[in-house]
């Protein structure tokens, strides 16, 4: 299997090493649920992933150690979550990474120290409105 479709399940919530059997899967898509919590395990074995949808869940924020395993990734939307500032080493262990979508989220301005290991990235998009 190379491409998995979760989405728009109501799923609340990933049990850690959910994915563990699916090593040649190269896209999730996980968006359009109700999840607010990423274990820390619930991408490991999934080295070959290059495409991840989390957008339009209820996250506010994301371990990045959850994303070691992603090694290979290179699309990651995490649009239309309630994320809040990223640390400084959300996305380090994304060495290939060159989209990055964080538009509709709460981020008062672009997370540029999390970005700067991204020596890949070609697109960032983010919109960020003050009122």
């Amino acid at each position: 299997m190379y491409t998995m479709d979760l989405s728009w399940n109501k799923i609340k919530e990933l049990s850690e090493g959910r994915f563990v059997n699916l090593t040649r899967l190269q896209e999730l898509n996980i968006a359009n649920n109700l999840l607010e919590f990423i274990p820390e395990k619930a991408f490991l074995k999934l080295s070959t992933l290059r495409t991840l949808h989390l957008q339009n869940n209820r996250f506010r924020s994301i371990p990045s150690i959850s994303f070691v395993p992603l090694v290979n990734l290179e699309n990651l939307y995490l649009s239309y979550n309630n994320l809040v500032q990223p640390s400084e080493d959300s996305f380090a262990s994304l060495p290939r990474l060159q989209k990055l979508w964080l538009d509709g989220t709460n981020l008062f301005e672009a997370p540029i120290k999390s970005l700067l290991s991204l020596t890949k990235l070609e697109s960032f998009v983010t919109m960020l409105i003050l009122y």
